[in-house]
């Protein structure tokens, strides 16, 4: 008969390699933290989103994978402490380009010791998408408020938008119904 002991300890020996592979595979930077903010563990992608060797950054602060920029480190300093769910900061490349990345941390039990593992991933194509969809809403919005021909937005029957131009020719109109810019036989004849 196989003693229990050694069973359960080999299920988590198992278990662990397991979580490992998988945590190893990830296509997130992963860190696992200790209670007081020290890495005891880091993904091969987190390594390299940190432009770092994980033989760099075990045993570091966890405020080491972002050194440069004190102002996004001070969420990440709080471990050990009540980290927020999750969070924006940057990494500093070995170049010293600021690299933007979006964490999430979650507190876990190990062995009953508090551990924080900590998701993280680029998000600079993220937030240049997004520049430039504020400068292309930005042109459109100005291509509309300057357009010579009124303009309006219809949402479910009521106007919700309506440029200067149309302004200028039938007075204020956002929030009245689409039908009122209608002369009652015409209205009729769409009822």
């Amino acid at each position: 008969m196989t003693d229990p002991l050694a069973q359960l300890a080999a299920q988590l020996l198992a278990q662990e390699a397991w979580t490992e592979a998988v945590a190893s595979a990830s296509q997130a930077g992963l860190v696992a933290a200790s209670s007081d903010g020290t890495i005891e563990w880091i993904n091969p992608l987190g390594a390299a989103l940190a432009f770092k060797t994980a033989e760099d950054l075990i045993g570091q602060p966890v405020k080491s994978l972002i050194p440069a920029f004190p102002r996004s480190g001070d969420a990440v300093a709080n471990i050990g402490g009540a980290p927020p769910e999750a969070f924006e900061a940057w990494v500093a490349r070995k170049d010293r380009v600021a690299v933007p990345i979006r964490l999430s941390v979650v507190r876990v039990l190990r062995r009953g010791e508090e551990l924080f593992v900590v998701g993280f991933h680029s998000i600079g194509q993220q937030l240049e998408t997004e520049q430039q969809l504020r400068e292309s809403e930005g042109r459109f919005g100005t291509l509309v408020q300057r357009a010579p021909d009124g303009l309006l937005v219809i949402q479910e029957g009521r106007i919700a938008f309506s440029n200067p131009a149309l302004a200028g020719l039938l007075g204020p109109v956002e929030g009245r119904d689409v039908a009122d810019l209608f002369h009652a036989r015409v209205r009729d004849e769409l009822a």
